[in-house]
């Protein structure tokens, strides 16, 4: 089937299904009339005719629903690719905001003014999220999400001097010291909306959960022999040692042990890591 770039079917080719369905029925009727008003000899023939011009017909009608929908879709999908770009712009102004159009900004900026510009983009990406409806879309989307979210709580408790978050002097716009400026305090609506968006969703499953641990250091390899301090941690952490001394065991054809000093563990010229 006929289509324009990007999978969108062309509006003229249902344009032109349409012609033909209206076309197929002002046939129909004439040739009604027709079969009504013949002799019966020649009736049968002319039924037949009639009977494969519907079938005609119904072909025709199913081509332009076929073609209609695969329009739809397409048109859904390049909608949601939209909204998509349009929530990584946003949340890229919305972080640029808070920091006060700083990129080395380490905290948000002491500004009423940004934090309520920076709300209004939050809302402006839950707005535009809803309209991704594409599944492919929908991943990508909570990707972005979850690496924003990461950044913006980064910027609320970046290092151990904060971290029970801002002090009370932020958000109540007075001097943390002589030379800073009385500034206006921050609006609790515009610290509500930041807060939820940089905290992790209540319910969220972990995104850790099944993962494989023995399977996924085992394919690290020469990586996993090389680091004689992980090696010992993981020697600590009881189950997950274990799944890990059994791949990797597996893997080798032969007994394995995380533990640096055992005999069985691999030594540096042991090609078979490779």
């Amino acid at each position: 089937m006929e289509q324009a770039q990007g999978g969108k079917v062309k509006p003229a080719r249902i344009l032109a299904g349409s012609l033909w369905g209206v076309a197929t029925l002002v046939l129909l009727g004439l040739l009604a009339v027709i079969v009504i008003g013949t002799p019966g000899a020649l009736r049968p023939i002319q039924a037949l005719s009639a009977a494969a011009i519907v079938v005609a017909a119904v072909i025709a009608m199913l081509q332009f629903k076929r073609a209609r929908d695969q329009d739809y879709r397409a048109r859904a999908a390049e909608q949601s690719k939209t909204h998509l770009d349009q929530c990584q712009l946003v949340l890229e102004r919305a972080e640029r905001i808070l920091k006060g159009h700083d990129p080395e900004a380490t905290q948000p900026a002491q500004s009423r003014l940004l934090w309520n510009e920076t709300a209004h983009q939050l809302l402006l990406f839950e707005t535009l999220s809803k309209e991704v409806t594409e599944p492919a879309h929908q991943a990508v989307l909570e990707a972005w999400e979850a690496y924003y979210r990461h950044r913006f709580h980064w910027l609320l408790f970046a290092d151990e001097e904060r971290l029970t978050g801002l002090p009370l002097h932020f958000y109540a716009g007075a001097k943390a010291s002589q030379e800073q400026p009385v500034r206006s305090e921050i609006d609790p609506r515009a610290i509500a909306v930041v807060q939820s968006f940089a905290a992790y969703p209540e319910g969220a499953g972990d995104v850790l959960e099944g993962v494989d641990v023995g399977e996924r250091l085992a394919r690290s390899g020469v990586g996993l022999k090389t680091q004689m301090g992980l090696r010992g941690f993981l020697c600590m952490r009881g189950p997950f040692g274990v799944d890990i001394e059994q791949a990797m065991s597996e893997r080798l054809g032969r007994s394995w042990s995380l533990d640096p000093t055992a005999e069985a563990g691999p030594h540096q010229d042991d090609e078979s890591w490779r």
